[in-house]
């Protein structure tokens, strides 16, 4: 009996090891990234990101003692095939091939650790920690982007992780600390980060007091409350758009986000989407011609030079085709729901935050074929069994305890 309690806290601390590096991995850009405060190099940090990389991959093949699953296997060979094969279907190689190689670096060890299994409440501590670290740091990424050595959206992405997070802890714990970093964190990424940032910030209040604020009397408030702001908000637009613009560049605050919220009050939504409406149009009108076919991996860079449409939908449309990419997406949507039903409340809120952090980014930027958080919802689905088992594991021993 205590030979099999050992193992099982031996692999438990595998799956919270798994769980750790799996974060790290979502973030690890943004940790190192200071660096180039220092170097001003960007091929110095791609460096030593794809260094770290290896390392970390290296390091969980050796904790994991080197298994690897017939099901990872099968999965990798799978997608590989399907770019191998648009690769041999359609002239533009280059871009299918360069499509591929960035999907092997941005999500194999990813898919690699999920196959493996992670502890969910393990990742949500881990998470947090590294929000906070980050928000403690966000100065320096502020004065980069200021500076124009880094990305408003870069900042603006990792930042909202952090916010949705800290929210999580705010409304679970109450910590009081977590409420000011919120604030902070929310403003800062409407002065320094994107828009749709704050949308996915904005998204996440409203989810998260939703489903996990436990107190009935307080939900209610909260939705009233919500309600309330939304039509004041519709109503006067204009005054507090100008208002608030007007007070930031007072303070030499006048930055990207702050720009973009000038031009869609003077000249209204369509100016505001940085060319995204030609690129929606782009890619309706090659879903419409395609006759419901799938047009594959790189066809809309080929056809326009932009690599991707800025909509996950006209995305997978286009690489799947109207049939195609419905049954994939009912597929993902039905595992989706199985999945979550039988998750515990930790593995629960871990992909209700995967899902918040990525819907709003791939419904205005980046592609599914890269986008790391799709990768780990996909992969939370495929290698459902593996994740729920070892948590169950987990919360039985923790009651054994």
């Amino acid at each position: 009996m205590n030979i099999k309690r050992d193992s099982l806290i031996n692999e438990d601390n595998i799956y919270m090891e798994n769980a750790k590096f799996l974060i790290i991995f979502v973030y690890i850009k943004f940790l190192i990234y200071p660096l180039k405060f220092a170097l001003n190099s960007d091929s110095f940090i791609n460096a030593i990101s794809g260094i770290i990389t290896v390392a970390i991959g290296l390091y969980l093949l050796n904790i994991n003692k080197f298994k690897i699953s017939n099901k990872f296997i099968i999965f990798i060979l799978s997608i590989l095939l399907l770019f191998m094969l648009n690769i041999f279907l359609v002239d533009y190689k280059y871009i299918v091939t360069t499509e591929m190689l960035n999907f092997i670096i941005y999500n194999i060890i990813i898919i690699y650790i999920i196959s493996q299994g992670i502890n969910f409440k393990h990742s949500l501590n881990i998470w947090y920690k590294i929000a906070i670290y980050t928000t403690i740091v966000s100065p320096i990424y502020m004065i980069m982007v200021s500076n124009k050595m880094s990305s408003y959206m870069f900042y603006g992405i990792y930042m909202s992780y952090s916010f949705c997070i800290i929210l999580l802890n705010y409304i679970k714990t109450n910590k009081k600390i977590n409420l000011p970093l919120l604030i902070y964190i929310l403003v800062s990424t409407m002065i320094y980060g994107n828009r749709s940032a704050v949308l996915t910030m904005i998204m996440s209040i409203i989810i998260f007091n939703l489903l996990f604020q436990e107190k009935y009397t307080k939900k209610v408030i909260f939705i009233i409350l919500i309600s309330l702001l939304s039509i004041f908000a519709v109503i006067y637009q204009d005054q507090l758009i100008s208002e608030t613009i007007r007070f930031l560049t007072q303070l030499d605050l006048k930055t990207y986000s702050i720009n973009k919220y000038l031009l869609q009050l003077n000249k209204g939504l369509g100016s505001a989407l940085s060319g995204r409406d030609f690129l929606y149009n782009d890619g309706l009108r090659m879903i419409s011609e395609s006759k419901g076919l799938p047009l594959g991996i790189g066809y809309f860079e080929n056809a326009t030079g932009i690599r991707y449409p800025h909509n996950f939908f006209i995305d997978f449309f286009i690489v799947f085709g109207i049939y195609g990419g419905m049954i994939l997406l009912s597929s993902i949507l039905i595992s989706s729901i199985k999945t979550f039903i039988n998750f515990d409340k930790y593995g629960k809120q871990f992909m209700i935050l995967i899902f918040i952090v990525s819907s709003v980014r791939l419904m205005f930027s980046s592609t599914f074929i890269v986008e790391r958080n799709f990768w780990i919802i996909i992969s939370l689905l495929v290698f459902a069994y593996q994740n729920i088992r070892i948590n169950k594991i987990k919360d039985s021993d923790e009651k054994y305890e």
